[in-house]
């Protein structure tokens, strides 16, 4: 779901496992939510969404302290919106003057039925990471791992993955 600057209602935006978010661009002046229909489970889930642009930058969407959201996930209303505050949104930060082109952020949403304790240490190697050498050596080890161990089954995870583009 997203606000295009100057818009009062959001769009929304469904995202599909082919091409999602393909087309779409957004800038600094724009708002956007995460919307995920997750079935009502008895048991935990775990969710992970991380967001990674083309420059290297890597976040956590969820959990994440400042949006004050954490595992496990409540899935009893069947749907999770991050954040979830109905007047709260996501931003972009402003790309610099000089940045040309269209850059591209990619999510990375995991739900699991236990804690990621692997991608959590990884995710917190890149992101404390002071030396810019050891940083993109975490970060590749958190996409090998990421990518590379995405199947389903004990102690494992499911992945999503949805792209969009940040323009100015």
């Amino acid at each position: 779901m997203y606000r295009l600057a100057g818009e009062e209602e959001p769009a929304h935006l469904l995202l599909q496992t082919s091409a999602p978010g393909a087309d779409l661009i957004l800038s600094h002046r724009d708002l956007y939510r995460i919307e995920l229909a997750l079935p009502p489970e008895p048991s935990p889930l775990f969710l992970y969404v991380y967001q990674l642009d083309s420059m290297g930058n890597l976040d956590s969407i969820y959990p994440n302290k400042f949006l004050e959201t954490s595992n496990p996930v409540n899935t009893v209303n069947g749907s999770v919106q991050i954040p979830a505050g109905s007047d709260d949104w996501l931003y972009l930060s402003k790309l610099d003057e000089q940045a040309t082109g269209l850059i591209k952020e990619r999510l990375f949403i995991l739900l699991s039925s236990r804690s990621l304790n692997e991608v959590e240490a990884l995710f917190a190697g890149v992101h404390e990471a002071t030396d810019e050498g050891y940083r993109k050596l975490m970060l590749e080890r958190f996409l090998e791992y990421v990518e590379g161990d995405s199947q389903e089954g004990p102690g494992k995870f499911t992945l999503q993955k949805v792209h969009f583009w940040h323009g100015k």
